[in-house]
């Protein structure tokens, strides 16, 4: 019996922008989840679409756009059902841009039902000498289900700072707390002696663990990025979940710096469809003079 093909944890209920990041969701049918998030007088919807839920959307987007000027709707269709069309449901829709998207274009999945050899196998020749490396050099890992405040707060030091430096958003401190709490994530602290040298943060849903946030402190190239998430395999492997979602890639083009990073774990590209976006009437000015239509992805993106 061959293997059930991965399922988006973007398309289930438990979805991390769903539980902890105030998307609300507004309709659910088969093939179809209309989610929504206000920013002040804007109402942002995202319409989580897959092929069998093709012949529901055109009314869905009435129902969500309607007559509302400050609508901002996003129709993510994971399977490009739509195809090519300026006009759904007789609104006008565009192709969301990459700097528009909420969701990445694609993710790297890892099979876990491989056993540890073949995982490892999978994984390129430089990643499995830098594996070496980091073991040779005594790097210890450590699995926390509910880290400490002193750890939580070398975490988010360590991230606010990359995250300074690259436009990033911080990780809120409320929200992997919940997380945390109700036990779907772990934080994971590579040390080399005391020094934290690398962190990564996993949100865990059904049979799947999903990179989230990841940081080196640390700042080396020295094989510890890859043991980190070598060890998160082994360990969401051992709680007895089937794959690990690298956390997506914002391109298809192999010579992106996240899209090589991610490849050379040896997992399987995973398309996450076309995004489409519908502004209303009062929006595009509003989008056009503030660049508003860049900020506030859903977590996992890209961005």
């Amino acid at each position: 019996m061959s293997r059930p093909a991965y399922r988006s944890v973007f398309l289930d209920a438990d979805s991390p922008h769903q539980r902890f990041f105030g998307w609300t969701a507004e309709e659910d049918q088969a093939g179809l989840r209309v989610l929504r998030k206000r920013y002040g007088v804007v109402n942002r919807s995202l319409v989580l679409l897959s092929a069998h839920g093709l012949p529901a959307l055109p009314a869905v987007l009435r129902r969500t756009a309607g007559r509302i000027t400050c609508a901002d709707v996003y129709v993510h269709d994971f399977d490009d059902a739509i195809g090519d069309a300026s006009l759904l449901a007789g609104l006008p829709f565009h192709r969301a841009a990459a700097s528009e998207r909420l969701l990445n274009v694609a993710t790297f999945v890892i099979d876990l039902s491989q056993d540890e050899s073949a995982l490892r196998s999978a994984m390129s020749t430089d990643y499995r000498r830098k594996l070496r490396k980091a073991e040779g050099c005594g790097v210890e890992v450590e699995v926390h289900e509910r880290p400490g405040e002193a750890l939580l707060d070398e975490f988010l030091s360590a991230y606010a700072a990359m995250a300074s430096e690259r436009g990033l958003s911080p990780v809120r401190r409320d929200v992997v707390r919940r997380m945390y709490a109700q036990g779907c994530a772990l934080l994971l602290a590579a040390r080399r002696g005391a020094e934290a040298t690398n962190f990564l943060h996993l949100y865990t849903t059904r049979d799947t663990g999903f990179f989230m946030y990841g940081v080196n402190p640390a700042r080396e190239n020295d094989g510890v990025g890859q043991f980190i998430h070598w060890r998160a395999m082994q360990e969401l492997k051992a709680r007895g979940l089937a794959w690990y979602d690298l956390g997506g890639v914002p391109s298809l083009d192999p010579a992106n710096g996240i899209h090589q990073f991610k490849q050379k774990f040896g997992g399987q590209l995973v398309r996450l469809g076309s995004e489409w976006r519908h502004l209303g009437k009062a929006m595009k000015p509003l989008t056009l003079a503030s660049g508003w239509m860049r900020r506030n992805p859903v977590v996992g993106s890209a961005r």
